[in-house]
């Protein structure tokens, strides 16, 4: 079950209530596909048995990384097609990063880089902008001022 085997399934129902009421589960589990699909791909090819790569994608920082940070709702495309194309170049520039380049934190620089492009995906797949809408009695509270 490994170290943190506990925190592994109120993580992904936290999660996953996060993205759904974000209305971004799509780029989530996307990218959770097409990473799956890099890792275990590369395993076949190695030769590698199925073990190596499902252990690895159990990995706590790839749960919180894929519901919580790539999900965000004002830092991904506006469209579901732009999203989607989004979560695929995450994924890839995370593998690039890892096996070509050789360096950790695949994940944090493949964002970190494709967050650049999100104008660029905008401009050329529009989708209406994202809007929070604010929570119930949130304009109820009033400010005290004490002397």
């Amino acid at each position: 079950m490994g170290q943190r085997g506990g925190v592994r399934v109120p993580a992904r129902l936290g999660g996953g209530l996060v993205v759904n009421r974000a209305a971004r589960a799509d780029v989530t589990w996307t990218f959770l596909a097409c990473y799956a699909a890099l890792w275990l791909g590369r395993s076949l090819w190695l030769g590698d048995p199925l073990v190596i790569p499902l252990h690895r994608l159990e990995n706590g920082a790839l749960v919180l990384f894929a519901f919580f940070m790539i999900s965000d709702p004002r830092t991904t495309p506006d469209s579901r097609a732009g999203r989607m194309l989004f979560a695929v170049l995450v994924a890839a520039g995370a593998y690039v990063v890892q096996f070509k380049l050789f360096r950790t934190n695949g994940l944090l620089w493949s964002l970190a880089v494709c967050s650049l492009v999100v104008p660029l995906i905008d401009r050329l797949l529009p989708g209406p902008r994202y809007q929070w809408h604010p929570a119930a009695g949130a304009g109820d509270a009033q400010e005290t001022n004490a002397p």
